[in-house]
């Protein structure tokens, strides 16, 4: 008797939130490139027609209420579930692991003298994403290290680093700005 209730119960939630235009199908709207997620659709007795669109593939439940997906490479993705009475759709956005590739502002072709000469450095994220970068240089001061674009005080020769961490993973780049100003030899 008690199951009986809880499953009248859970079918009249879905039949108002259906009724009230709310979505039936649940899952992640933002994942990472090679990761996989569960999607589920609440439904009771009724058989769903499941379908991906882009970067993914269903590996796991086509034949249930829940589904687990694998993404691939980067974008957007739609999952569509369908039944004889409702079709539902989620969008989700693919996130691909950051790589990032530090240059320095202005270039100047001049050779580098490391006496409190100011150097504006700039880390280039691929894909550009939101995430948090750390800057660092030894024991140079560093104007805002948690930037996208910093000026490091060069008072002894360090190496520059910067690693950048979205929701995907962390990626790192260092230089030595003695090679970065160097000016090409003729030979």
């Amino acid at each position: 008797m008690r199951q009986k209730l809880l499953l009248l119960a859970l079918f009249t939630f879905i039949s108002t939130a259906y009724s009230f235009g709310l979505s039936n199908l649940y899952g992640r709207t933002s994942v990472c490139t090679g990761s996989t997620a569960k999607y589920t659709l609440l439904v009771i007795g009724e058989d769903i027609d499941w379908s991906v669109s882009g970067n993914a593939e269903i590996i796991f439940g086509l034949q249930t209420n829940q589904i687990t997906v694998k993404f691939y490479g980067s974008g957007i993705v739609r999952i569509k579930a369908k039944t004889r009475f409702e079709e539902e759709e989620i969008t989700v956005n693919i996130i691909t692991r950051p790589t990032v590739s530090i240059r320095m502002l202005p270039f100047n072709l001049s050779p580098l003298k490391f006496q409190d000469k100011n150097m504006t450095f700039v880390a280039d994220v691929t894909p550009s994403s939101s995430g948090t970068y750390h800057w660092s240089c030894g024991s140079n001061p560093i104007s805002d290290p948690n930037n996208r674009i910093t000026t490091i005080t060069m008072n002894s020769h360090e190496l520059v680093r910067c690693s950048f961490t979205n929701s995907c993973g962390t990626a790192s780049d260092e230089v030595d700005p003695r090679y970065m100003l160097q000016p090409f030899k003729k030979r």
